[in-house]
This record gives structure tokens, sequence and C-alpha cells, in this order.
């Protein structure tokens, strides 16, 4: 295994620290307009380096190949289903993406004429999961199972970028947040909205598993890390800024539908 160059790492680091430390600048907005336009600017600061640079930064050689007793036990219980491992990655996205839409847009719409608050917490919530992500994975290195395993090639993923799942941390922080403004907007408790919207990433986490991408490992930590991230950012912001913006409006009436089935009723004054 060769050493990555010193140079290469320092580029690493640096260009880290500058995501880490861009997602944590809107908090020096002077009102919401300024964060929500900050906000934007670094989640797409965020996604372009997924995107692009990450592809350069990440090391040649894994560092983490063989995966341990447990991991290895549930990946064989997982594979012994019948199924393609293409289609379960093509379902995987289609799930996530949508989940992460979904969250995006209903969220802010739910909450009517204070959307930029809602906003300003999803896209900050996703900026810092997706580099704190990327972060791990490049420290981290871990070697893919279809890559161990010699199952196939899925190059476009990148081998050494195992742990952990980007799919299962960013759906389980926008899932998070998303509970937490609703449960905020609603007066609603949380623990039944946090379990309601984070059962999608339950079988996103499966597929993940299923198309040979990830080890459990990765998936739990993936769920970890973006549920304490969207839970963190989102009482963050209602606690500085929900008291002076929530006044009166409770959001559009689509948004009771999302709520009721699973028996939550908000308060006489809220509909």
């Amino acid at each position: 295994m060769s050493a990555i160059h010193p140079s290469k790492r320092i580029r690493q680091v640096a260009a880290l620290s500058f995501s880490l430390l861009l997602s944590s600048v809107q908090l020096a907005a002077q009102d919401l307009d300024e964060e929500l336009l900050l906000s934007t600017g670094v989640f797409g600061l965020a996604a372009g380096f997924d995107r692009v640079v990450m592809d350069h930064l990440g090391p040649e050689h894994p560092r983490w190949t063989a995966p341990g007793k447990l991991d290895a036990n549930m990946r064989a219980k997982v594979q012994a289903f019948r199924g393609s491992q293409d289609r379960a990655r093509y379902q995987s996205d289609l799930v996530a993406y949508s989940m992460l839409g979904l969250g995006t847009a209903l969220v802010p719409l739910d909450y009517g004429q204070d959307w930029k608050l809602a906003a300003i917490t999803q896209l900050q919530t996703m900026a810092l999961t997706l580099t704190v992500t990327d972060l791990i994975k490049l420290v981290s290195a871990r070697q893919r199972p279809y890559a161990y395993y010699k199952t196939g090639s899925t190059a476009s993923l990148g081998e050494n970028r195992s742990f952990i799942s980007a799919h299962t941390s960013m759906t389980c922080a926008v899932a998070t947040s998303s509970a937490t403004l609703l449960a905020r907007h609603h007066d609603l408790p949380e623990g039944p909205l946090l379990v309601l919207t984070n059962a999608p990433a339950l079988w996103i986490a499966y597929l993940r598993i299923r198309a040979d991408v990830h080890y459990f490992s990765d998936v739990v930590a993936g769920a970890v890390v973006g549920m304490g991230i969207g839970y963190l950012i989102s009482k963050h912001n209602l606690d500085i800024h929900g008291d002076e913006n929530m006044e009166g409006d409770q959001g559009l009436t689509f948004s009771i539908p999302i709520v009721f089935p699973v028996g939550l009723k908000p308060k006489k004054d809220d509909l």
C-alpha cells in the first residue's frame, strides 16, 4: 500500500476545512434573507465538492479492506435474497432523492410565511451532513463490498468510499430535521414523527447493502451522523429564530394529511 503524498494530504485537509468553515458562516448572517442566500451557496459548494472534487481527493488504495464478523454475516444474509444488485442500487437512488426532494420542498411550504426558516434549516442540514460524510469517507478510505468480494464494478461510486453511507446520512438528516420542524410548527410529539419520517431511510439502508455498495456498519454510522446533525441544526435554528418568526401562520392545509394518518392531532388553535 503506497503512502499518500503529504502535499495531497494538505490539500484534502484544506479543502474540507474550508467547506466546514463555510457551513458555519451562515450563523453570522444579520437576517433570514441573508442567511438563506448564504445557506444556498454553502450547500451548492458542498454538493460541488462531493460531485467534482471528491473523485480527485480519494485515495488510490484502501486503508480498510476486510469486513468484521458482523458486517460479513449481515452481508451474507442480505445477499441471500434474490434480486439484482443494480436494481437495488437504482431503487436506493430513487427513494433517497425522492426523500430529499420532498423534505426540502414540502416542509418549507408547510411553514407558510415562515418558509425561509424551514428552507434555511434544510439547506444547512444537507450541507453540513454532506461535508462531514465526505470527510469521514476520505479519512477512513474503506473498500466497498463489491470491490472486496469482486462481485461487480461500479466505478462511479469510488471503490474506497464505503464508510459511511451518504445515502443513509443524508436521508436521515433531512428526515430528522423535517420531523423536528413539523413537531414544533404543529405542536406535535417529536418521537412518532421521527419514526415516521426516518422509516424510508431503513429501506434505503437495506437496499445499499443489497446493492453490495455498503456494509451494515456503513449504514448504521451514516444514520447516526445524519440524525445527529439534522436534530442539532433544526433545534439550533428553531431556538434562535423560531419564536421571533412563527407568528400566527400555521402553514398550508395540505400538510394536515401528512400527520393525521399516524394518529397525531394538532391542537384546536392550530386548525
